[in-house]
């Protein structure tokens, strides 16, 4: 991601509880086909988002704003996704929504986690890194 590497970390939240603090940013997005859609989410915390807004607006971290935290966070899914897509989808069949970020403090994660039915959970640069998708049938 942008010159940084997750690792997989199933443990995250009984490892790593303490990080679950201030506020953090989250970002969705969906992808349709025919009857089926897939929405899929990215949380991290808000210094986190300061990093990767920073690798890639190419500048230091303490020069990124908090609009450009949402714009990156989100086109860092919408990249992300995007060659996921690509990568299942050579026919070009899946119709990707555009992204949408916002804050989120930290009481209110659980429910913003649950909103997923699986979880994928990263270390990144020391950071907790969430991503979660829900599958939904017409």
């Amino acid at each position: 991601m942008y010159f940084m590497v997750p690792e997989e970390m199933p443990d995250l939240l009984d490892e790593r509880g303490d990080d679950f603090k201030g506020s953090w940013f989250q970002s969705n997005l969906s992808a349709n086909r025919d009857s089926i859609t897939i929405k899929i989410w990215a949380w991290g915390p808000a210094e986190l988002a300061r990093i990767l807004s920073a690798n890639i607006l190419s500048c230091e971290p303490e020069e990124v704003e908090d609009s450009d935290m949402m714009d990156a966070y989100g086109e860092m899914l919408n990249i992300v996704v995007g060659s996921v897509l690509t990568a299942i989808d050579p026919k070009g069949e899946w119709q990707m929504g555009l992204p949408d970020s916002s804050h989120v403090p930290a009481e209110d994660l659980g429910p913003a986690f649950a909103q997923a039915q699986e979880h994928l959970f990263y270390d990144l640069e020391e950071y907790p890194f969430i991503c979660g998708w829900r599958l939904h049938r017409k």
